[in-house]
């Protein structure tokens, strides 16, 4: 009797480990798997419902990388239950004519099991001719797709036009498919006017005219293309009577298909070594500043607001430093983004950020404040510094402390304690009493709570928790400056409580963090949820100033789950 019991456990026990290791499903598959010579297909490869440790690709070698690998991370559904998926994707095109065999991939789990993927077949045939092309001389209608740099750097901003050539008369268009602009940043400019102009090509003069405008901004170092825009113009049918009179009255309209041309670009990166001061930002850039009052008294804070504008990618510029003379008994707080600004100029995207300074002298003297950045100009190939006016700060002696107690005329006591303590024997033996039972209450607490003195820095130099500095900016009215610091306080401390870098903080990376240590799902959700509202201010345009209140008390319940406040 007592084997068949230990048989049917270690049985359960075989079932539940299989049924555990076979959760996770590792998938691949390409679109298409027949194709024509010159075209490109999607390699797929996706984890399903588990966490990957390392993932090793096969060898590609009879395809031509176009672009990839890109790695996406989202939560499905299984089943009522929320599963993490893993993709990773390439954009391949054949060299040559053939059968060929793309071998397995394989994935290392976190808990060390090894899925591997099946073999995919593709077939690639001789190109064929295309009887009617997007740039075909003798169509009336035609879209060209044109970029305004065949080389650029990483976070460098290209302009994509597509221009509209016909010569018959276009009423509108409607959009096929757009390409997924894959490797860049996107950025729509719609205010820009559109001006007909005449223009000869092969021949023929057409009518041009600017249909959309894309801002680009490379996010990595390759070659990447950019599929053809399908689309259908259209066009009012010109229609005649057996005489070849026009008609009059008003013309059918007829939908023409077209199909613009595919674009190329080489991003190369930047030339090394890299300044120690480079913000990261890249293009064409002035910056101006503020200094809100040259003369302070010392233990007084200083303030200067930094301007920066420019027209790259402005979600890599780092903020710059202040360079302060001397150094020495200064304090220093992390600067702060006050405002955060694109401007759709028409011909390109501007960017402005409003950046806040603050600085604690901590002796009287004099000191000289130089704003700079530092950045790299594509047109001159090189770094550039720019220095703004170095600002000459006096710092005077902090104001005497009054010499008589408020509401007095006679000199104040050394320690109103001691003056009050004076007055009777009996009040000071009840002070010894209650300070001592105080005392032993004081440390109690502390004792038994060793958690809620935990304080999360706003600066390095600063122990106000962001909190405290989020209601600041409420009674401000700031609320920019407000949800910077909910945004930042927030995630310091998933940097410091879950090992999150703030580089990787997105609502995909926390979930897959998630499954390293333990974090409650409701958890996880109102983190995702007050990050989604501090960037819908900081980098959707909207305002919520409204919310502001109810935004703090969200963020104090939440912090309170790990007893922060």
């Amino acid at each position: 009797m007592t084997s068949k019991w230990w048989l049917a456990v270690l049985f359960l026990a075989l079932f539940t480990r299989t049924d555990a290791q076979t959760s996770a499903r590792f998938v691949a598959t390409a679109m298409p798997q027949k194709l024509a010579l010159g075209e490109t297909f999607d390699l797929t490869f996706t984890l399903t419902d588990g966490i990957a440790r390392d993932f090793r690709p096969p060898t590609l070698s009879d395809f031509l990388l176009r672009s990839g690998p890109n790695q996406t991370i989202s939560v499905g559904n299984n089943n009522g239950v929320q599963v993490q998926i893993i993709t990773y994707r390439y954009v391949l095109q054949a060299k040559s004519v053939g059968n060929f065999s793309i071998a397995p991939a394989s994935i290392q789990l976190r808990n060390g099991d090894i899925l591997t993927s099946k073999t995919i077949r593709i077939e690639v045939s001789a190109a064929k001719k295309k009887t009617v092309t997007a740039l075909n001389k003798n169509k009336k209608s035609f879209v060209r797709a044109a970029l305004s740099r065949a080389e650029a750097y990483v976070g460098q901003q290209l302009i994509l036009d597509y221009t509209l050539h016909t010569t018959a008369e276009v009423e509108n268009t409607k959009l096929v498919q757009q390409p997924d602009y894959q490797g860049f940043f996107v950025q729509e400019i719609q205010n820009f006017e559109p001006q007909p102009q005449r223009e000869k090509i092969n021949g023929v003069v057409y009518k041009s005219d600017i249909l959309r405008r894309l801002a680009l901004f490379p996010q990595q170092t390759s070659e990447l293309f950019i599929q053809p825009w399908r689309l259908e113009l259209v066009v009012s049918a010109e229609k005649k009577d057996y005489t070849g009179q026009d008609i009059f009255f008003e013309p059918p309209s007829e939908l023409v298909p077209v199909e613009t041309n595919a674009t190329r670009v080489v991003v190369k990166d930047l030339p090394q070594p890299q300044p120690s001061d480079f913000s990261g930002a890249v293009g064409s850039y002035s910056i101006e500043s503020q200094l809100v009052a040259k003369e302070i008294r010392q233990g007084d804070a200083i303030e200067i607001r930094l301007f920066i504008n420019g027209d790259g990618d402005s979600k890599r510029v780092q903020l710059p430093k202040i360079t302060v003379q001397p150094t020495e008994n200064v304090e220093t707080y992390e600067p702060k983004i006050i405002r955060d600004e694109s401007l759709d100029a028409g011909q390109k995207i501007r960017n402005t950020k409003e950046i806040a300074y603050l600085l604690l002298p901590q002796r009287a003297g004099k000191m000289a404040l130089t704003p700079t950045f530092t950045y790299f100009d594509p047109d001159l190939k090189k770094y550039v510094t720019l220095r703004d006016s170095t600002y000459e700060v006096e710092v005077l002696p902090a104001a005497p402390r009054p010499s008589t107690l408020p509401g007095t005329d006679t000199e104040a006591p050394k320690s109103y304690l001691q003056n009050a303590l004076g007055k009777s024997r009996k009040w000071i033996l009840f002070s010894f009493l209650g300070s001592i039972l105080l005392s032993l209450i004081i440390f109690k607490i502390i004792k038994n709570n060793k958690n809620v003195t935990k304080k999360i820095n706003v600066t390095k130099n600063n122990e106000i928790q962001f909190t405290q500095l989020a209601q600041y900016y409420l009674k401000q009215n700031n609320s920019v400056a407000f949800y910077r610091a909910i945004f930042d306080g927030l995630q310091q401390f998933a940097a410091e409580k879950y090992g999150v870098s703030q580089a990787d903080q997105t609502t995909q990376t926390t979930r897959i963090r998630s499954g390293s240590v333990s974090i409650p799902l409701s958890k996880i959700e109102g983190y995702e949820t007050l990050l989604r509202i501090c960037e819908e201010v900081l980098f959707g345009g909207q305002s919520k100033a409204h919310d502001m209140e109810n935004t703090l008390q969200m963020t104090i319940n939440w912090l309170k789950e790990d007893e922060i406040i």
